[in-house]
């Protein structure tokens, strides 16, 4: 079995890692760009009195997350908060 000097293991070793890596950020370049499913994150929230209320505005702040449900036991308080959606946030919950 032929021994290889350390020198010329890394010299090999770190040319195949370099060579990897600039043909892996090149892949990039020719795959489409297609806008996907994934790109909307849709949230359900569960209990609004106080946490949940505080994420619900949150999450309406942010691009790309739209809340789609809300859930509490309390039935004024869900009443309230899809109202709320609907009218403050121009969004349709369900509730």
């Amino acid at each position: 079995m032929n021994r290889i000097s350390r020198r010329k293991f890394l010299k090999r070793s770190i040319s195949a890692t370099a060579g990897s890596c600039l043909a892996l950020s090149s892949y990039h370049g020719f795959m489409p760009s297609v806008r996907g499913a994934n790109n909307e994150v849709r949230v359900a929230v569960a209990g609004i009195r106080s946490r949940g209320g505080a994420h619900i505005k949150n999450f309406q702040k942010l691009h790309g997350v739209k809340v789609v449900a809300v859930c509490d036991p309390d039935s004024k308080v869900l009443g309230d908060w899809v109202k709320k959606c609907k009218n403050d946030y121009g969004t349709s919950v369900t509730g």
